[in-house]
């Protein structure tokens, strides 16, 4: 799923129905996209979604998550 398109609306409709989201950050990812000639690097694009979403979702590696919830290392 796209960070900026699937899973940024996902965690959006998940606050606006009063759930507490968590976000792995590296299980999602993103593609380059052009904008007015202008390449964005998905990198870019992927880190502009998840810094938007940390007003609303706690965000998270897959290694730190599941360590906090499972005492776990991935």
């Amino acid at each position: 799923m796209m960070t900026h398109m699937c899973v940024s609306s996902t965690t959006r409709a998940a606050m606006e129905r009063g759930f507490l989201t968590t976000l792995i950050k590296d299980a999602c990812a993103t593609r380059a996209i052009e904008f007015d000639g202008v390449v964005i690097s998905g990198e870019t694009v992927h880190r502009k979604a998840l810094a938007e979403l940390t007003l609303i979702s706690k965000i998270t590696s897959l290694s730190n998550f599941s360590q906090e919830y499972f005492g776990v290392n991935v």
